[in-house]
């Protein structure tokens, strides 16, 4: 394999694919990023991934002879991160890889391709395309409220849950539970539902952030989000989600309307003398 492209456009892909990479994975090729140059499309597709979340992302690239490998991502990134704005040249000789720019050379040494694990396949009749907007939105309005206990790993998420064509997000800890739905203009109807991991969520809204729309592919086991150039793919976590309807009350005693910039402002103060743990809040009505 042999290929050169444009250092900033390499180093911005790689970073974005690495962050997926834990720093001490139970496998030794999830600490690598896949590399594979495609010659008849011109274009370079690296891949990485934790087996829970993974990132698969294409650019273009002069592709003198087509290959895979699997290079160690954060070793990479670090060497990239310090070469001049210029074309990189990377050669690879079995698992040996060359990095080239200008007068700077660098050798590292690789993993078999055959041994990084497949990305997921899933049906695309389970698909539908969300607004980047309101996606981000969504996802802003429930991701404060997920949990971190390990023990209760089924909380370790975002509920998502695809009814015709209406699209809903819910999160709880526990002590907080939010939930955000949204009525799609386009697209089959759905019956999916689904526990997405924190980390992926996250990634989705970062991802989200740099295209107009979203396709969503939703299938027992994964999700895969398509960000134009960029995949995204995230084993859902076992377990039942907790009847949340039942827990939003159907009927409130009281209602009041706050001014929303006053409100954030006075709890934003009284927050900083909030427990550590529960940072929770009291709130009393008068009048």
């Amino acid at each position: 394999m042999e290929f050169s492209c444009s250092r900033g456009i390499l180093f911005d892909t790689l970073a974005m694919v690495a962050g997926v990479v834990k720093k001490n994975p139970p496998l030794p090729v999830l600490s690598n990023v896949l590399v594979k140059a495609d010659a008849e499309e011109g274009r370079l597709h690296l891949t990485a991934t934790d087996l829970e979340v993974g990132v698969s992302c294409n650019i273009p690239a002069q592709v003198s002879a087509g290959g895979e490998l699997t290079l160690p991502a954060r070793k990479l990134t670090d060497i990239l991160r310090e070469l001049p704005e210029a074309q990189v040249t990377l050669a690879t000789e079995g698992t040996g890889c060359t990095v080239k720019c200008e007068n700077s050379r660098f050798s590292l040494v690789g993993i078999e391709a055959d041994e990084f694990p497949p990305r997921p396949e899933i049906s695309p009749e389970s698909s539908l395309t969300v607004v980047s907007d309101t996606l981000r939105e969504m996802i802003r309005q429930t991701i404060f409220a997920v949990s971190y206990d390990e023990t209760r790993y089924f909380l370790n998420g975002a509920y998502v849950v695809a009814k015709g064509r209406e699209l809903t997000f819910v999160a709880t800890d526990g002590r907080r539970l939010a939930k955000s739905v949204r009525t799609l203009d386009e697209g089959p109807e759905l019956d999916f539902a689904g526990i997405v991991p924190t980390k992926a969520v996250v990634e989705m809204d970062k991802l989200a952030a740099k295209v107009e729309k979203v396709e969503l592919s939703l299938g027992p086991g994964h999700i895969v989000a398509a960000f134009a150039d960029t995949v995204l793919t995230a084993s859902l976590i076992e377990g039942e989600y907790p009847d949340y309807d039942k827990l939003i009350p159907k009927e409130f005693p009281r209602r009041t309307r706050i001014n929303r910039g006053l409100f954030e402002d006075a709890t934003r103060r009284v927050a900083l003398m909030a427990d550590e743990t529960s940072h929770r809040v009291a709130y009393e009505l008068e009048g």
